[in-house]
């Protein structure tokens, strides 16, 4: 799969995580275009990314897994002034994706790889 990046966090859950760039589908089935909606800052936004659950892959949730959440690559990698002042996550910092299910966390180690591949994936683009 394109743009595709499979982690796994410390309790032993598999993760898919997606960038979706500008004019690419993301959304329910793929329904949406990246920059062309009204959630999306225009066609000037930056890359999206998606973690998607990787335990149900192939089964009722489709080939990248259960959808959990997405958030723009700029504020993953502290490069959004309105969410992080302008400073870079330090190394070692989680993410909960969900706070009422315990399993949807990236633990620091695995988000250090997440936010490395965002990073080199991205490069020039944000």
């Amino acid at each position: 799969m394109k743009h595709l990046l499979r982690i796994t966090n410390d309790r032993g859950l598999n993760f898919n995580v997606r960038i979706v760039r500008v004019g690419e589908r993301y959304g329910l089935n793929d329904c949406l275009e990246h920059g062309t909606t009204r959630f999306d800052d225009g066609p000037n936004s930056g890359p999206l990314v998606e973690f998607y659950d990787a335990t149900y892959e192939g089964e009722k949730f489709g080939e990248r897994g259960q959808f959990v959440s997405r958030y723009g690559a700029d504020i993953l990698l502290g490069l959004d002034p309105m969410f992080s002042k302008g400073a870079e996550f330090e190394k070692g910092r989680g993410l909960d994706l969900q706070g009422d299910v315990p399993d949807w966390s990236i633990d620091g180690e695995a988000m250090d790889l997440v936010r490395d591949w965002i990073h080199n994936q991205t490069e020039g683009e944000i």
